[in-house]
């Protein structure tokens, strides 16, 4: 006769360890996906900012375009560091832009916290003389953590663990001959 018995408790620790050695890298690979696609988030969103300087830079008056343009240089700095208690004015003081409703209430989502981005703008004549008056290359450079605040330091731009650049020409269009 035989007598039916349940499981002792070696097989059920085995049963234990085969489970978890299986959870263990379904885990981590959910988590390495979710960091993953976290940077990639990060990054869209700086090409997105980067992009939305330059479509600023196109509305200005070519003639106003300059390295130390007032128009632009609200664009500049941190987005939304909580640490430096600094938050950016989106849409500089053209004129123009403040009649546009709501345009001085622009802001970005607080999903941008995070990321601690930091903008920066230049302005550049060509370097052929010839060119002076037609073209200004403009490039912005995003910077950003991912997760960590930025280090506090001395400077207007602390230092970030990554960072993009985008950089295009701006054409006069008023000196084009059709």
């Amino acid at each position: 006769m035989r007598h039916n018995r349940g499981f002792g408790f070696v097989e059920v620790v085995m049963a234990a360890v085969v489970m978890a050695g299986c959870a263990v890298p379904i885990l981590w690979l959910m988590s390495s996906a979710r960091m993953e696609t976290s940077k990639a988030i990060n990054y869209l969103r700086a090409v997105e900012m980067a992009n939305e300087t330059i479509e600023w830079a196109s509305v200005i008056p070519f003639e106003d375009l300059s390295g130390n343009n007032k128009d632009l240089s609200g664009l500049e700095g941190a987005y939304s560091d909580s640490i430096f208690d600094n938050k950016l004015l989106h849409t500089g003081s053209n004129p123009a832009w403040t009649q546009v409703p709501l345009a001085n209430d622009l802001t970005y989502s607080d999903q941008y916290d995070n990321a601690f981005f930091f903008r920066e703008i230049k302005i550049d004549d060509p370097p052929q003389p010839n060119f002076k008056g037609f073209v200004k290359k403009i490039t912005v450079t995003i910077s950003w953590n991912e997760g960590h605040p930025p280090q506090i330091s001395n400077s207007n731009s602390p230092p970030r663990m990554r960072k993009i650049e985008l950089s295009c020409l701006l054409f006069n269009d008023h000196k084009i001959e059709y």
